[in-house]
Parts: structure tokens; sequence; C-alpha cells
């Protein structure tokens, strides 16, 4: 099917829920501005193309440093170059031992440098690896039986 419409926001739009308890003090490493930028994209059927209204083309906030910085693009980025593609890599480096994921990312960013990854999408691959050789187990567990 043909996709209608699309809202785009910005990353750092929205505000965090406030839990009982917590007394106004967030744990968390994101940075929730309640960003007013809103864009609607939506098909126009008579054209058959697509076209685009800005709600509001404001931030309240710093852009982000560098690339890598947003999860939304090292997302986009890793889906581009294949997640299959990826795993193998970091399955390969990882072998090697005696390596941080931080020595892995920055090497796969410098032979891909297409690629935006960080030591935490290295760590959450190599878990999501070790999940699928060994099932869902502790490290204990997996060596008991």
């Amino acid at each position: 099917g043909i996709i209608v419409r699309i809202d785009v926001r910005c990353h750092a739009s929205g505000t965090y829920r406030a839990w009982s308890g917590n007394r106004g003090k967030y744990k968390t490493s994101s940075a929730k501005t309640n960003c007013p930028f809103y864009i609607v994209i939506h098909f126009m059927k008579d054209s058959s193309t697509y076209g685009f209204k800005i709600i509001s083309n404001d931030h309240n906030h710093e852009p982000s440093a560098d690339a890598i910085s947003s999860t939304y693009l090292r997302t986009q980025t890793q889906r581009e170059f294949g997640h299959a593609a990826l795993e193998t890599i970091v399955e390969e480096r990882s072998k090697a031992g005696g390596t941080t994921a931080r020595e892995i990312a920055r090497q796969i960013y410098i032979d891909f440098p297409s690629v935006s990854i960080n030591r935490h999408n290295v760590l959450t691959i190599q878990k999501r690896l070790q999940e699928g050789r060994y099932g869902a187990l502790t490290s204990t567990q997996a060596f008991i039986s």
C-alpha cells in the first residue's frame, strides 16, 4: 500500500513521564526537551506525489555535536549496511580476544565510515549473538549445562 501520512518530530520531542517516587529526578542519558519541531508529510492522490506541511520549524536545543550521538542516525546507517553483515563483523572481531567494545566500534568506523556505531551498539550485538548461541541464560548456566 501507499503511505498516506508520516509525522516527523525531533528526537528531543516529548517530555519525561513523572514516576511516583522519583521526585522530579530522572536517571536517563536521553535528552527530551519537549522540542516543538514538527512536520507532516502527506500523499496527494490527485498528483501521486508527496507534499509536506511545516507545523513548527523551531528547535529549543542545540544541534547534535556529531552523527554518532544520534540514536536514529546510528540505527539508520546500521540498517542500510545490513544487520547480518554487522553481526558477522562484530563476531569475527570479538573472537580475536582482548579487544574492547569501544575498540571494535572504532575499527568498524575506520573500515566502514558510512556506519555509525558506538560501544553500546557493539555490546548489544555481542549479547544478541551470545543469546543466539546459548539461549537466554546467564553466563554461569551456560557452563553448567
